[in-house]
């Protein structure tokens, strides 16, 4: 991948040989249409070509200002500086019984009421739909006591997505094969880029559960940024990656890093007949390795073959598409491309929107690009500059037609960090700027966001954790209304009712210009005065290192009735600052949470054994279990979903089921992987 410097460079005209200066040219972030395969395929090598130039100039400049006369380099040094060289490709139903099941039951903890999210397990009143272990699985889970698999349908590549209703799944793979990679989906220090591609759309027919069957399906050269649903529509978002063209490289062959100061230019003339070199492969390049595939494994027919609905925006030679389909695969497949970057994806019934980070540093910006949902049409509406960097897809809320972002300028701990909320009108034809609230807590970043009707929700941080509210009730004229400082911060509020958040993030300890992240916390803020917000409850769980699947993925965050369940790893023991303790829990830990009575621990669904204390130069010593940085926190549970007094917690491997009134005790283990 490129590194952050050269995607950087992209933004701007290509940066001249050391001495001779540079000129920057305007990012435009308007969409231009490309009326055909010729215009794609010029778009996407002028790219390629000032991707290479601007890395080649990168290296070239590095090596005239450090390599001239470096004979004083370790042997490692020139080692190191060899490897710069090279070649380099940059890519990127009919029930089986009566039993008709529980008769209330949590499902799918989506952003936005109406719009289902795809995720690896989708459930009804009775039966459980998992994609797991290669196969879509299908599991008879109420009563938990006689729960059992009821079938296993194996499916090409590594299933680990899916959509559930009338009678139809569409299941989503990865074409490769399982991936220890984990996708993005809290931004805090990753590119939202989406997952390993190519993907797979494969569309069940669930009419006979215990024999479903597939009977169509779609394959995607790239990978899965996200994927809603709106009745029976399907709309899928899929970053493409870069180009690629075979032989590019990066470093002239046989040139060592040093040089004597009279072969400056041998040197540059070395450097510039590469770039020669590698605009003609790009010039000669195959035009169908330049453009996104996308097709019908089952009659080959290509979404893009005559590339309609393309777009150009903002610079980089990757594409971003979105693909609108029925839930059954039959009908006409709606598609809108955009010659520019991935990022985060923010969707409701009749909006999409993709922000994509455009520049770095003290001026940071993204394009946020609309396109607008009608069936299966999929139509470009406008773009607009923001300031700042999204951190995940509730950083951004539509509401009576505008949309709300809040984005961060910079990182902690850089002094010029500040956080911006920025409104922008989607009435019409474009996407237009309405209001803005700017400067928002100097010197600290955006730990969550959290959008209701026309409030908004802010925590930032850097020592302590401001909970801003925002007004939005005039799109001209957002404004902060007040603000509560507590320690430590959340990284997922989840709204409770319009005058009430949950949420879940980390506590943390004072260190004067800085502070350590501890335990975990779980809090309930009063925002019915949003000039005057309260902290009602709080309760803390464990000690640093303790993680939980929540607080970075919004999907393992269960909140039905007064119910709270979690997955968990719970270390204790740590002494403060940077120390860590011990796993003393690895499960799904469960809770009464409500405004009124605030947190009580019901107890939980052990996972995986504690951690015990071994021995090594005799001193006493733990195992790793405990070391996990906050903002990729994570769990070996990853889910878990209520029936009536049932609980099911549900790991990638497992799924155990208990009642709430003797957790701890399993009625049923289902495995998910074949022995």
């Amino acid at each position: 991948m490129l590194s952050a410097g050269v995607m950087k460079r992209l933004l701007a005209a290509l940066v001249v040989i050391a001495g001779c200066g540079s000129e920057q040219a305007k990012v435009s972030t308007s969409l231009q249409p490309l009326n055909n395969c010729e215009d794609v395929t010029r778009t996407v090598k002028d790219r390629l070509i000032a991707n290479m130039e601007s890395q080649i100039n990168e290296n070239m400049n590095a090596q005239l200002k450090n390599g001239a006369g470096c004979k004083w380099m370790y042997e490692g040094d020139v080692a190191y500086a060899g490897a710069l060289g090279g070649v380099r490709n940059d890519a990127q139903a009919s029930p089986p019984s009566s039993n008709s099941g529980a008769t209330s039951y949590s499902t799918t903890n989506n952003q936005v009421l109406g719009v289902d999210e795809a995720d690896f397990i989708k459930n009804d009143a009775r039966y459980f739909y998992v994609a797991a272990d290669g196969a879509l699985q299908i599991f008879d889970a109420f009563p938990p006591e006689s729960a059992h698999r009821i079938a296993r349908l194996p499916l090409d590549g590594d299933p680990y997505k899916l959509f559930v209703v009338d009678g139809r799944a569409v299941v989503f793979s990865r074409k490769a094969g399982p991936y220890s990679y984990r996708s993005c989906t809290y931004g805090y220090d990753c590119e939202l880029t989406g997952e390993p591609g190519p993907t797979l759309v494969h569309f069940v027919d669930l009419s006979d559960l215990t024999a479903p069957a597939v009977t169509r399906s779609f394959e995607f050269g790239g990978g899965l940024l996200a994927a809603r649903r709106v009745g029976r529509v399907v709309y899928t978002s899929v970053g493409f990656g870069d180009a690629t063209v075979p032989g590019l490289q990066t470093w002239p062959d046989n040139l060592d890093y040093c040089f004597e100061a009279g072969e400056t230019l041998n040197i540059m003339a070395r450097w510039s007949a590469l770039k020669a070199k590698n605009r003609e492969l790009i010039e000669k390049a195959d035009v169908s390795a330049l453009l996104p595939v996308a097709f019908d494994r089952t009659s080959g027919e290509s979404f893009v073959g005559q590339c309609g609905g393309f777009y150009a925006a903002g610079s980089g030679a990757s594409t971003t598409s979105v693909f609108a389909f029925d839930l059954t695969g039959e009908g006409d497949v709606g598609n809108a491309s955009i010659v520019s970057r991935p990022g985060a994806v923010f969707a409701n019934e009749r909006s999409l929107y993709l922000a994509a980070r455009l520049t770095e540093g003290e001026k940071e910006q993204s394009a946020v690009h609309r396109f607008a949902l009608d069936g299966v049409k999929v139509n470009y509406s406008g773009s607009a500059d923001i300031d700042g960097h999204v951190l995940n897809q509730f950083s951004m809320d539509e509401f009576d037609g505008h949309l709300r972002v809040a984005t961060s300028v910079g990182h902690v701990p850089s002094p010029g960090v500040h956080s911006v909320v920025t409104v922008l009108d989607a009435t019409g034809a474009g996407l237009t700027q309405s209001g803005k609230v700017d400067n928002i807590a100097p010197t600290e970043d955006i730990r969550s966001v959290r959008f209701v009707e026309d409030r908004g929700y802010l925590v930032t941080f850097k020592k302590t954790d401001p909970l801003f509210t925002v007004d939005l009730s005039n799109p001209k004229a957002p404004r902060i209304q007040g603000e509560l400082k507590i320690p430590g911060f959340s990284t997922y509020m989840h709204p409770v009712g319009k005058n009430h958040l949950l949420a879940i993030g980390f506590d943390a300890e004072d260190h004067g210009s800085f502070a350590f992240f501890q335990g975990l916390q779980l809090q309930f803020f009063d925002v019915t005065e949003p000039t005057n917000p309260q902290l009602l409850h709080k309760e803390t769980i464990g000690t640093r290192g303790s993680a939980s699947a929540a607080t970075s993925d919004h999907l393992a965050f269960n909140y039905f009735g007064d119910l709270l369940g979690l997955p968990m790893a719970i270390c204790e023991d740590s002494s403060g600052g940077s120390s860590y303790g011990r796993l003393t829990f690895d499960g799904l830990l469960v809770y009464r949470a409500s405004v009124e009575n605030g947190f009580t621990r019901l107890g939980g669904v052990a996972n995986q054994t504690a951690e015990t204390q071994e021995v090594y130069d005799s001193r006493p010593y733990y195992q790793s279990a405990c070391y996990q940085w906050w903002s990729s926190s994570t769990t070996h549970v990853q889910r878990s979903v209520f029936m009536d007094d049932a609980v099911y917690s549900i790991a990638p491997d497992v799924i155990r089921a208990q009642r709430l009134g003797n957790l701890g005790t399993d009625l049923a283990v289902l495995p998910l992987t074949e022995e």
